[in-house]
């Protein structure tokens, strides 16, 4: 993508949505425009489809909520979109992740999915970039941050009280609710661990 012209990349992105917008390599400018373009793509062709099942129906709730959060705050990128696999998967950015020196990533764990959890680490991550700004000094654009759901989290599983050896086999899976905040090496902010919780 480096190498084409601007009309160029314009027209892969028109033409492949769906490739250009998972694809390692890719600005992340680029991957947004596209991945967007994907998910108007995805929700058209499902809104026509006359006889939708219901894992059809789940999807388009699943691309609809997507929609919604980008719509709510225009500085969204979206980074990923991928529908295979039991549920969609995306990532949503605020910032250059690919220009800023300091970039947190929030990757929550087992139970979370897109109509449940997008909306609210999408905010959460928004409110960390503040922090991070505030703590940090410099300019906006030094900082970034991303809600990673761009992979199948487990769904929750409820173990009675009374099953403790199970209980404890599941436990180091388990991955806590907390954002882990990645600074270039040196770039740390005096006083601040890098870890947000």
């Amino acid at each position: 993508m480096a190498l084409l012209s601007e009309d160029e990349k314009k027209r892969m992105i028109q033409e492949h949505p769906d490739v250009i917008g998972n694809l390692d390599g890719v600005d992340a400018a680029s991957r947004s425009t596209a991945n967007k373009q994907y998910l108007e793509n995805m929700i058209n062709e499902l809104e026509q489809k006359p006889d939708k099942s219901d894992k059809d129906r789940e999807l388009l709730s699943e691309l609809h909520k997507v929609d919604e959060v980008l719509n709510s705050n225009k500085n969204y990128n979206l980074l990923t979109l991928d529908p295979s696999g039991d549920r969609l998967k995306a990532a949503v950015s605020i910032g250059d992740v690919d220009k800023a020196a300091h970039v947190a990533t929030f990757v929550p764990g087992r139970g979370t999915n897109i109509n449940d959890s997008l909306a609210d680490y999408a905010a959460s991550t928004d409110n960390i970039r503040d922090k991070m700004i505030h703590n940090g000094g410099g300019k906006q654009s030094d900082y970034a941050t991303v809600a990673w759901l761009g992979y199948d989290a487990r769904r929750a599983v409820l173990i009675p009280p009374s099953s403790e050896p199970a209980r404890r086999r599941l436990e180091p899976t388990a991955c806590p609710p907390s954002a882990k905040v990645s600074t270039s090496p040196g770039k740390q902010p005096a006083g601040r661990t890098g870890i947000l919780t």
